[in-house]
């Protein structure tokens, strides 16, 4: 299904050295790209790594005006980016933005991506699996379960311009830009919350944070109605990390610690022998805590992740 490496990758072809690049990389190169920018969370939050969508982005301008400008005008290069790409990659680029519109939507399982779609799952899980080869979309199991995975829009780019643009098309084509912009501010905290959930995963996934180096397998968790944002392993040691991850300013930390505790009792691993630490990112902190029920915490706020990347 995909023309990727033989009509799209083609030197001379419109992208050569443009997104399919990019997406084979797909470790962040988070630290390079941030020094250009005073807010380089949202930035990436929004417009991800790509130098190609990075080049649109005016500093003098903010985020909003960038979102507005590049993103909801009709005419400017990264309005139908997402829709051109996948009609230059995919021949049936139609089926690929069903899929990846029903998935912005919440259809994150096979089978109500299966019923939103209208495909049997044979069918469905060849578009799946060239959208994950091609890295926009992911697929994440519960950390150490072999089913009930979902999927999520892997890349930044992608995932804002499924949640914010695609559905309000209609306003868009007639100019009512307002109406658009006004959703997704009021919308924009949340998703950022949803973003930096990601970015954290990636940090630990890199070994980037000094203090969470010692963990080799990292993702999310969830049974039932308990969730936790990341869990880390170290199958060796015997250690387990709990991470919650806030896109808020003035988190209680021993709040939040206490509430994680209580939802890793419900995380099946080495229950007996393991050792638990914590982890809380947030954009700042009321309280902060070193240790909460004999369990090392780390804390850590924005600008102490700026210090991690030397901004």
């Amino acid at each position: 299904m995909s023309i990727m490496d033989s009509d799209v990758l083609a030197k001379g072809t419109p992208l050569y050295g443009r997104n399919m690049n990019s997406w084979r990389l797909m470790p962040l190169n988070f630290k390079d790209f941030a020094k250009y920018f005073k807010n380089p969370f949202e930035v990436f939050f929004v417009f991800g790594n790509v130098p190609y969508y990075l080049k649109f982005y005016d500093s003098k301008k903010s985020l909003i005006e960038n979102i507005r400008l590049n993103l909801l005008t009709k005419g400017r290069n990264l309005y139908d980016e997402p829709l051109i790409l996948l009609r230059q990659e995919f021949r049936e680029s139609r089926t690929y933005r069903l899929v990846l519109k029903y998935i912005s939507f919440g259809y994150k399982t096979i089978g109500k991506l299966c019923s939103a779609v209208g495909m049997d799952k044979s069918n469905l899980m060849k578009y799946l699996s060239t959208l994950e080869e091609v890295g926009i979309l992911r697929h994440i199991l519960p950390l150490g379960k072999k089913r009930r995975g979902i999927y999520e829009i892997n890349d930044p780019l992608f995932r804002f311009w499924f949640k914010f643009v695609y559905p309000y098309r209609d306003y868009l084509e007639i100019n009512e830009v307002d109406v658009v912009e006004e959703i997704i501010e009021s919308n924009l905290n949340d998703y950022f919350g949803v973003s930096f959930e990601y970015m954290i995963e990636d940090l630990i996934k890199q070994k980037i944070i000094d203090e969470l180096k010692n963990f080799n397998k990292v993702g999310k968790w969830w049974h039932k109605d308990k969730e936790i944002d990341i869990v880390a392993l170290n199958e060796r040691t015997r250690e387990i990390l709990f991470c919650e991850c806030k896109w808020q300013n003035r988190v209680n930390a021993e709040k939040i610690c206490k509430e994680l505790v209580e939802k890793g009792k419900y995380v099946e691993w080495q229950n007996e022998k393991r050792k638990e630490s914590l982890a809380i990112f947030a954009k700042s902190f009321s309280k902060r805590i070193n240790e909460f029920e004999g369990k090392k915490v780390h804390c850590f706020d924005l600008k102490e992740l700026e210090k991690i990347f030397k901004l």
